[in-house]
């Protein structure tokens, strides 16, 4: 499950040509915009998945 740190999420994918980068602040709420992978709690729930096996 280590690769899920690593990977890039595909949903996430941005198209348009003038996307803002991940990561980045949006000027006018001031929140992050998503990072291109996965987020922390899907991380964690496919680990509580795996060790419940």
């Amino acid at each position: 499950m280590g690769w899920l740190r690593t990977a890039s999420n595909p949903q996430r994918r941005r198209t348009w040509p003038d996307a803002p980068q991940p990561g980045s602040v949006n000027p006018r709420t001031g929140k992050r915009y998503l990072k291109a992978g996965y987020a922390p709690a899907t991380i964690n729930h496919a680990l509580t998945v795996v060790a419940s096996f």
